[in-house]
């Protein structure tokens, strides 16, 4: 004789049965969410010229809920030594913007073996073993390493950087600098247009220095004067 399933039995396979359906349901929606937050479009916002961005392909497919934008943008900064000011904002559900404006090199370090092409800021934007381009060259008196640095490293070298200030006061006086020759800290020297000479040095204050070297390149234009050393 055929035995008939206890009312008990069958209140536990229908808990079971409808826990399973629940979790299946569950999850599929966890599924379709997480691919409905996956990001397919990554959309670059530039002033002008179009500019190759790497690294933009390990962010393609991630889920746009779990990512920092603080952390893209260290990312990208890493990967593109050449960018400046890159900021990442999400478009949801499946956008980047990113923006940024291109840096430019502003003086090249000569090495015992190559040109270190810097920023404003210290910021090695590239390398190369010949002087490609038309910068003024910075002559350190402790030749660097050109294998110890990377694209993307800062020199932190005080003298160096204190350098770079004063090209760009001097340029803002309308003093192109054609190379610096750095002998020490107490000697910065800038070589300007017609064999003239800027010296500073990293010792003394920086304020007090642009104050009397505008002062007195002010004073040279009203009165039609010319130097050869300062």
């Amino acid at each position: 004789m055929r035995q008939r399933q206890s009312p008990k039995s069958y209140s536990k396979l229908k808990y079971y049965l409808l826990t399973l359906f629940f979790c299946a349901v569950g999850f599929l929606l966890l599924y379709l969410s997480d691919q409905y937050f996956r990001i397919k479009d990554i959309v670059i916002v530039v002033p002008s010229e179009k500019i190759k961005v790497n690294g933009l392909e390990n962010f393609k497919n991630e889920n746009i809920l779990l990512l920092s934008e603080n952390i893209v943008e260290k990312i990208l900064s890493k990967d593109n030594p050449t960018l400046k000011n890159i900021k990442v904002s999400k478009r949801y559900p499946d956008s980047l913007i990113i923006s940024f404006q291109k840096d430019i090199c502003f003086v090249a370090i000569k090495t015992s073996s190559g040109f270190l092409y810097i920023n404003s800021s210290g910021k090695i934007l590239q390398k190369d073993k010949n002087n490609s381009g038309n910068l003024p060259i910075l002559n350190y008196y402790q030749q660097l390493n050109y294998n110890s640095y990377n694209t993307a490293d800062r020199i932190d070298l005080k003298d160096v950087l204190i350098s770079l200030h004063f090209v760009t006061k001097a340029k803002e006086l309308g003093l192109p600098v054609l190379s610096i020759d750095i002998a020490g800290v107490d000697m910065i020297r800038l070589n300007i247009q017609n064999g003239k000479i800027l010296i500073f040095s990293a010792e003394k204050d920086l304020d007090l220095q642009d104050y009397q070297f505008e002062k007195l390149i002010r004073q040279f234009k009203i009165e039609g004067q010319d130097f050869v050393s300062l």
